[in-house]
């Protein structure tokens, strides 16, 4: 029975830590691609802008 407790215990451990690494490089890697997406288009943006003045 306490063996049985015990690998519960360890194994659902586990699996909380292996979710919170993946949620935390999910919103890492969005992170990532929102810089990647938003940084050319701010810097066109700004090239944009002073082409018409």
């Amino acid at each position: 029975m306490l063996s049985k407790l015990i690998v519960l215990t360890v194994f659902t451990t586990f699996m909380v830590t292996v979710i919170h690494m993946v949620t935390t490089a999910a919103a890492q890697v969005r992170a990532m691609a929102y810089d990647t997406i938003t940084e050319p288009l701010a810097k066109a943006q700004r090239i944009y802008d002073e082409t018409i003045q």
